[in-house]
């Protein structure tokens, strides 16, 4: 699986083929339409190995990108996003997008629920399924308070901190999500059974 990988060097995918970190394989999922070499080619050459504002605003205009999600986790390692229409793309891109921390498990009490989510442009995605007219995108961002300090209660803050601390003393942290999912039988009326 994908789990421990590193944006390092080269690193082997599920068939075992080796691909570059920064290609667009590891930057976006690009729309299925496209074949490989095109995507390489192309949307390569428009993120480059250090994406910033603006070159993720033209490739979300060229693969007709009109909803982001920015997404981040509680402290229980749930994944939550707040999705945004095209019109507050440079807005989150430069980390002004504010959401309610209260609403957050093991976040914020209700006197300091403004929170802001500053993405992490190496984090692109765009989702390769729905509609090609409307593409969904995603970044995973960091969580700040409104004063734009890091919030100490953001596990990604905390996973960072731990494989700096690890690193200082010659250990490698690896981490990796474990996706679940159930396989249900369809009953008489092609609805899932329990």
């Amino acid at each position: 699986g994908y789990a421990g990988r590193r944006l390092s060097g080269p690193i082997k995918n599920r068939t075992d083929r080796r691909i570059d970190p920064m290609s667009p394989d590891s930057i976006f999922a690009a729309p299925p339409e496209h074949d490989e070499a095109a995507r390489f080619a192309h949307y390569g050459k428009i993120l480059g190995d250090s994406p910033d504002p603006k070159t993720v605003l033209e490739l979300c205009d060229t693969l007709n990108v009109c909803f982001m999600r920015l997404t981040f986790t509680d402290i229980a390692g749930h994944i939550k996003n707040v999705e945004i229409p095209a019109s507050q793309f440079p807005k989150a891109l430069d980390g002004e997008i504010m959401f309610d921390g209260s609403s957050i498990k093991g976040f914020v009490r209700i006197e300091e629920s403004d929170m802001l989510l500053k993405p992490d442009l190496t984090t692109f995605r765009v989702f390769p399924w729905g509609n090609p007219e409307a593409r969904v995108a995603r970044l995973i961002c960091d969580v700040h308070n409104s004063d734009e300090t890091p919030f100490s209660g953001d596990p990604r803050r905390v996973l960072k901190r731990v494989a700096e601390k690890a690193a200082a003393m010659g250990y490698m942290v690896n981490a990796g999500v474990e996706a679940e999912f159930f396989l249900f039988q369809k009953d008489d009326d092609g609805g899932a059974t329990t």
